[in-house]
């Protein structure tokens, strides 16, 4: 099933015979490593480079202990971890280790073996990374000629020296040879693996970009129609057996191709490109959150699913406290995130035996679902190799109507040219925003080139693609891109872009075919303001086990949090909803966590507080051993730990690094833990609050942050900031909103009133009128 492509069905072959043989002869074994081996070559080729990883350790130290360190089978392990260096991009380890293991193979066996054909073309990719192409080359010849002795030259494992050579090829710009290499290696891979073999896919891609280069654009279009289908066929399987980490894994292998067929669409106005750019630009934009929710939808109607639903996010819940901990207070993680992977893993499988299949929509039924007045606005960005310099990240469009014979490609502008907003962090200052978005004739203006408006720099390309009947936009953003507010942006001294348009954020235009179709149950509102971020508790010295390096930042009280949501309350109330209102002190943690723990959470979750997200610490100067104030926060390899709410006594925690007391929580709500709550009937998050939109950035994903927390946990539309907005503003802001939304024509039976895109839309147009420049009232978003 490995050889055949089927991952998930050889994953669980594999995990089987792991347990088994653990189970009757121990986990010390050479039979035991060997199957460890087989599962390990999977989970590299899954792009799951850490548990390959882990397999190979423990594979050479029981075949070191069992055979020896001079034995083949232990050579074999020491080039398997040869190859994971390689890929890892530690070539110093890589280089110890190939060499180390081509030693033992010449002394174990003779020449033709073919352990010593995969070992020379270990060397010759080692070499290609330390930019030595002739001794790459050298290796790569030697290892073809082993293999067509061993096996012929119709023989996958002959196709695979053949990629590397044609890898080889086209790093020398040898465009030719290298197309002459993978011409046969896709002829071969055809007949041996067939057309749905991940690695026949693969080589369709790179054919493909190696036809462009020298010029075929028919023959390059002619294998991107083939690639792409199958490509999207073969990352909905791995939907069912895959835990979420495993496909951000996944994902990487296929990024590259995607980018040249978009590049190459950018370059050429070609109907068939733009038809596969759209389609692709639906089915991977948000792939993994979709099929997190799709997975998590699924569950509800499993009870076997649901109970391993509950024990998973228990577990999470102990890893959110362990993560939040400082590292050297921790309790170490490994066996809880062990114990997580498992669990998810066996859900996924549960509820991918009834054989679900992720809707693979096309830019046809997107069309079909556009009203004359309607418009679709596909934002796609992609890094750009076409030109022989370093490669850049551009940005473009993909434009649909209603009578469109094809979606129209227009390409935007280069990423450099918002190089301020690609730096999450940094301090947005209000000359700054309104200038950005202000027309080109009244924008910032410097000693050296004008930097552009978003006017110039977006709509000014868009504008004359849509014709003057156009009303509505459904428009689904891309990059840096999500760190923008469309509406805001000047068409001239008075007007801006939503007083032309009505327009609609959407994850993925995608949504308009498969829409949501929630319903809510029941009219209940939960509200948070006025949080006491200092808590009223005292503490003796000697229980500040950090207090030595405890820092003097800390979150100020926001005063007119407090009236927001009095006022807010006040007007759910007058509309048939119950509140429930959560301040001071008593807007504690784990009042939020335990919302749609045991009852249905509530229609409308209204959160006016601190917010806080902190970029990739790689970028962030964040060193051991600093005395910042959060620096577990600020640290974190993960995203959804650096992006969070600050909530009642979370100024100890931040300046300590633990909770009050042992028996509460830290007051600190990341999104990894908003992640886990469970929102299926909340209709409406408003986080009132700076900077809630922001977050890493990851490819087609979208941001990792508060915004994908909350969808994750079902919530249906998420309102929040892009930068931040000073709280009086903010309270007006909201009590705008929640008054037009709320408005009925009947106030007696709560009437219906507007829809809440509508109500926001009126909302920001009032706030526009009343204070002007863009920096007061444009930060605010609203995505569905």
């Amino acid at each position: 099933h490995h050889k055949m492509g089927d991952y998930r069905q050889a994953e669980s072959y594999f995990l089987e015979a792991l347990s088994l043989f653990e189970h009757h002869h121990g986990d010390d074994q050479l039979a035991y490593a060997s199957c460890l081996n087989n599962l390990s070559n999977l989970y590299q080729d899954m792009g799951n480079l850490d548990k390959a990883e882990t397999g190979h350790l423990r594979i050479r130290d029981i075949r070191a202990q069992i055979l020896g360190e001079d034995h083949p089978s232990y050579a074999k392990t020491l080039d398997n971890l040869a190859g994971l260096a390689l890929e890892k991009g530690q070539l110093h380890e890589a280089k110890k280790l190939a060499h180390q293991a081509y030693i033992i193979f010449l002394e174990a066996y003779d020449t033709l073996h073919p352990v010593i054909s995969s070992s020379l073309q270990n060397l010759g990719n080692l070499h290609i990374a330390l930019g030595q192409p002739d001794q790459a080359e050298d290796y790569y010849m030697r290892a073809q000629a082993l293999e067509e002795k061993l096996f012929g030259r119709e023989h996958y494992r002959y196709a695979d020296v053949l990629t590397n050579l044609g890898n080889l090829y086209f790093n020398r710009k040898a465009y030719a040879r290298a197309d002459s290499m993978y011409t046969q290696v896709l002829r071969i891979r055809r007949a041996a693996l067939g057309t749905d073999h991940p690695d026949y896919i693969a080589a369709l891609g790179t054919l493909a970009h190696i036809r462009w280069r020298i010029g075929d654009t028919l023959g390059a279009e002619k294998l991107y129609a083939e690639f792409a289908p199958r490509h999207r066929k073969l990352l909905a399987r791995s939907v069912w057996h895959l835990t979420e980490k495993e496909l951000h894994q996944y994902l990487p292998l296929f990024e590259e191709k995607l980018d040249e067929l978009n590049s190459l669409a950018s370059l050429r106005s070609n109907p068939t490109l733009t038809k596969m750019s759209y389609d692709n630009a639906l089915f991977h934009k948000g792939f993994v959150l979709g099929a997190v929710n799709q997975i998590q939808h699924l569950t509800r109607h499993h009870p076997e699913a649901t109970a391993l639903l509950h024990q998973l996010r228990s577990v999470r819940r102990r890893l959110a406290g362990i993560y939040a901990t400082p590292i050297a207070l921790q309790e170490d993680p490994a066996p809880f995130e062990a114990e997580a992977d498992a669990l998810e893993k066996q859900l996924v499988v549960l509820v991918g035996e009834s054989e679900h299949s992720l809707r693979d929509v096309r830019w046809k039924e997107v069309r079909a679902h556009l009203k004359p007045h309607e418009a679709a606005l596909e934002f796609i960005h992609f890094s750009h190799p076409a030109a022989e310099e370093e490669k850049s990240i551009q940005y473009g469009v993909l434009l649909l109507t209603s009578v469109s014979e094809h979606p129209v490609f227009i390409p935007l502008f280069d990423e450099r040219a918002l190089e301020h907003l690609h730096a999450p962090g940094t301090e947005r200052k209000s000359d700054y925003v309104n200038n950005l978005y202000a027309h080109a004739d009244r924008s910032m203006v410097s000693l050296g080139n004008r930097k552009k408006t978003l006017y110039e720099l977006i709509w000014a390309h868009v504008q004359p693609h849509l014709s003057a009947d156009i009303t509505t936009l459904y428009y689904s953003s891309s990059g840096i891109l999500h760190r923008l507010n469309p509406g805001a942006i000047a068409l001239d001294d008075e007007n801006i872009l939503s007083d032309r348009y009505r327009l609609v954020a959407l994850n993925s235009t995608r949504q308009l075919v498969d829409p949501m179709g929630q319903t809510f149950i029941g009219r209940e509102a939960v509200l948070v303001g006025g949080v006491d971020f200092n808590g009223k508790e005292t503490f003796p010295d000697d229980s500040l086990l950090l207090a030595s390096r405890a820092a003097t930042e800390s979150w100020a009280y926001l005063k007119w949090t407090h009236q927001e949501v009095q006022r807010i309350a006040s007007t759910l109330t007058a509309s048939g909803f119950n509140t429930v209102q959560y301040a001071g002190a008593e807007a504690k943690e784990e009042a939020l966590k335990s919302i749609g723990f045991s009852e249905l959470s509530p229609r409308i979750l209204h959160i006016a507080t601190h917010g806080f997200f902190f970029p990739d610490p790689k970028s962030n100067n964040v060193g051991p051993g600093t005395e910042e104030a959060g620096y577990v926060f600020k640290s974190s390899d993960n995203p959804m730990i650096r992006s969070g709410l600050i909530l009642a006594g979370g100024n100890y925690a931040w300046q300590h690094g633990q909770a009050q007391s042992p028996e509460q929580d830290d007051g600190i709500l990341t999104a990894y833990e908003i992640s886990q709550m469970n929102l299926s009937n909340t209709e409406l998050v408003v986080l009132s609050a700076c900077e809630t939109g922001l977050g890493d950035i990851q490819g087609n994903e979208g941001v990792f942050g508060l915004q994908r927390a909350f969808k994750i946990a079902g919530a249906r539309y998420l309102m929040m900031s892009l930068w931040q907005v000073p709280d009086r503003e903010t309270m007006a802001f909201m009590t705008t909103f929640y008054r037009h939304w709320l408005e009925a024509e009947d106030s007696n039976h709560g009437g219906k009133g507007m829809t809440i895109p509508d109500a926001f839309r009126k909302t920001q147009r009032e706030m526009r009128d009343r204070f002007y420049n863009p920096y007061a009232w444009g930060a605010f978003v609203l995505v569905e």
